[in-house]
């Protein structure tokens, strides 16, 4: 199979953009999402293909994208695409490259956490400068453009500062600080802008300022109000799902947007790391979608300079996403699919809602089960129901089987019943897929390494004797 053909089969149909070097087709990547980032030529290579990704900044042949997409080995790949390995002329065995995070694991930290003082005056700062955004009709118009009613700024208390503030630094509990130009005391300077409060365990934690313009002091979009708290904001902590963004409106943008079983995440700066707190929720979690800003392409027409600017915060961004799935084995990259975050994606027509619900695992996909009615208590000599037999055409009953193939086939059975797909290994689409979940790149993995990865149950769905397998007739008696 060439790079073509394995993409039809993993569900996703490329268009030919392009007759050059063969044929040229776009597509979204199987590993990062997008619309039309991933390229490939399938002639290349001897009529094996070649692809490349310019969101994962990744590429190869067909054997590394079987590596890289379906987590197979290297040999097990060769084998699938049908080339044969010439044998290594050493018989020295090759280490795998050490990563970072073996060499010194990343702990979480506690965060710093206000002084009593500061909380007392920051909270009735935040409370004023909301009292004033909700008779300031300009921010609230801002606000309801990035998909922030008046609810939501209620919700999270937004609060707006007309004009710049300062105060004395004792009163926050801050040390004091002498300007050196004038030898006097500092004031505390809070500057005009939009009020953005953070909350830990309902205390006030951290105060940001988004400044609608550069003032005075500097061009700085953002500025945290001095005295707050090193930790990251966290809505709706007891969630069962969070969508990690770097803007802490775009976190509330994905919050309000889903109600009370997704929460979200707003690092503030896209290096910032889960505290102590924040971590242990996490944790617990059932999914972490990764939607931090990556930039997919240098813009065109900068000079020299600004391109290697562009590219040196790319490759950052780059390994920042890697962290997310390298530190929390739940997490999966979740790139909006318009734009650069979802800020950008609302006013670009995207569905929040429905774009964070596509990356969401099946379980949280499916309505709850409507309570069974109590049967009535059978008499003892009542026999227990039977579960008709489907055929005999397989020998070999789950429970007779050895413990990985018989929890590999509860898993999907378990997964082909929350979801509705239905598997038909027809030609090159093996999957049929309802609807409302094609394009969940979590779903398609599993589904994958269940039916392509696992030799025993693959031996097994090879002798099935039915067409289509359901969650109905998966189990054979």
């Amino acid at each position: 199979m060439n790079v073509l053909e394995l993409l039809q089969a993993d569900g996703i149909s490329p268009r030919k953009v392009s007759g050059s070097k063969g044929g040229e087709y776009h597509s979204p990547c199987p590993g990062c999402g997008g619309t039309d980032r991933f390229h490939c030529w399938p002639e290349q290579n001897g009529g094996e293909g070649s692809w490349w990704c310019r969101g994962c900044d990744a590429g190869g042949d067909s054997i590394q994208y079987l590596v890289d997409f379906r987590g197979m080995a290297f040999r097990a790949a060769a084998a699938f695409v049908g080339r044969k390995l010439e044998p290594c002329a050493s018989s020295r065995p090759l280490q795998p490259p050490r990563r970072p995070s073996e060499a010194a694991p990343w702990q979480p930290e506690p965060a710093r956490e206000p002084s009593e003082r500061w909380r007392t005056r920051a909270g009735e700062l935040v409370a004023a400068a909301h009292a004033q955004l909700l008779r300031t009709p300009e921010p609230l118009e801002y606000l309801a453009r990035r998909g922030l009613p008046l609810e939501a700024v209620e919700r999270y208390r937004l609060g707006w500062l007309p004009e710049d503030v300062y105060r004395e630094r004792s009163a926050w509990g801050l040390p004091h600080e002498m300007n050196p130009r004038t030898g006097k005391p500092r004031k505390l300077w809070i500057p005009a802008g939009l009020v953005i409060p953070i909350f830990h365990g309902g205390q006030l934690h951290r105060v940001r300022v988004r400044r609608p313009k550069p003032g005075p002091f500097g061009p700085k979009k953002y500025c945290w109000v001095p005295g707050s708290g090193s930790g990251v904001m966290v809505l709706s902590p007891n969630a069962r799902a969070f969508v990690a963004v770097e803007a802490e409106l775009d976190a509330m943008l994905c919050d309000f947007a889903t109600g009370d079983a997704v929460g979200a995440l707003g690092l503030g700066t896209i290096s910032a790391k889960p505290d102590v707190w924040t971590h242990g929720i996490l944790t617990r979690s059932l999914a972490i979608l990764n939607a931090l800003d990556f930039e997919s392409s240098v813009p065109a027409g900068t000079g020299e300079a600004a391109q290697l600017e562009a590219e040196r915060k790319m490759r950052q961004q780059r390994q920042v996403r890697d962290w997310w799935q390298a530190t929390y084995d739940h997490a999966e990259r979740w790139p909006v699919p318009e734009a650069k975050d979802p800020g950008e994606a609302f006013a670009a027509g995207v569905n929040i809602a429905d774009w964070i619900k596509a990356g969401l695992p099946p379980v949280m996909l499916m309505p709850a089960a409507p309570a069974r009615p109590v049967a009535p208590q059978s008499s003892p000599e009542a026999p227990a129901p039977v579960r008709p037999v489907v055929s005999q055409a397989i020998p070999e009953a789950p429970a007779s089987s050895s413990g990985s193939k018989a929890a590999s086939l509860a898993a999907l059975e378990r997964l082909l019943r929350e979801t509705g797909i239905r598997l038909t290994f027809n030609g090159s689409r093996p999957f049929e897929i309802p609807k409302p979940l094609q394009g969940h790149t979590g779903i398609l993995r599993r589904l994958k390494e269940l039916c392509f990865q696992d030799d025993e149950l693959g031996a097994y769905l090879d002798r099935h004797p039915d067409a289509i397998i359901t969650a109905e007739n998966l189990v054979v008696r």
